[in-house]
């Protein structure tokens, strides 16, 4: 039923949202779980920690906002199960409030800087992958042998860029055009949106939501550039 049936593309984003936290909630558990199974390490004076340590394995896997739920969980297993009085949340000294405050800190602190990190990288990769393409696109433009080859690197490139579908065509005389590249996908209506930017040299949109722009030499126009984002 589609009314109680999500979409799996929706259900899959959900999930990968849902499972940075479903991350912290795991580890939080483990710790506690290992605390009270193993007597040893229950015993240990340092069980602290061990849970402020899951903190920062969350902060520095998973980011700022499942971390700082690390914490807060964590404070509340070990001040459940592990302070006295047992089984209770009750805060009732400034040792249990230095706790509390080292778990949101170590989770701030670590979260925010690693998703800091995490941008810069992002930004990085990125401008690599352009410096990529920017640099296929200039050694294709060296090494073209014809006008259609050429159209082709143009459209690729811009496709690839601007994320759209794109399509070229060619001039013949002053104010005719001759089929292209990727001409085949633009309709009657598109083709005389692409007429219009050739005769005024300037930027016309069909009612199919392409654009068209002149590529010009000098005043002279040698072809019409068509793009359509893949969202309209």
């Amino acid at each position: 039923d589609a009314r109680i049936t999500a979409p799996p593309g929706r259900l899959a984003a959900f999930l990968k949202r849902l499972w940075p936290y479903l991350v912290a909630v795991a580890t939080v558990g483990a710790i506690t779980t290992l605390a009270n199974t193993v007597e040893s390490f229950r015993n240990t004076g340092s069980l602290d920690l061990i849970y402020l340590m899951g903190v920062l394995l969350v902060a520095m896997s998973q980011g700022l906002w499942p971390s700082l739920l690390c914490s807060v969980l964590s404070y509340a297993a070990y001040s459940y199960g592990f302070l006295l009085p047992l089984h209770s949340f009750h805060i009732g000294s400034s040792q249990d409030w230095l706790d509390l405050t080292s778990f949101l800190a170590a989770a701030l602190i670590t979260g925010t800087l690693t998703s800091q990190v995490r941008s810069q990288l992002a930004v990085i990769r990125e401008t690599a992958r352009q410096n990529h393409q920017l640099y296929d696109f200039t050694r294709g433009i060296a090494s073209a042998i014809s006008r259609e080859h050429l159209a082709e690197l143009v459209t690729q490139h811009v496709s690839a860029t601007l994320n759209c579908r794109t399509a070229m065509l060619f001039t013949v005389g002053a104010d005719h055009l001759e089929g292209g590249v990727h001409s085949a996908a633009l309709t009657a209506t598109d083709i005389d949106a692409a007429k219009q930017c050739l005769a005024a040299h300037d930027m016309r949109h069909s009612q199919d939501s392409w654009s068209f722009v002149p590529l010009a030499r000098s005043q002279q126009a040698f072809g019409v550039l068509g793009v359509r984002l893949l969202a309209a």
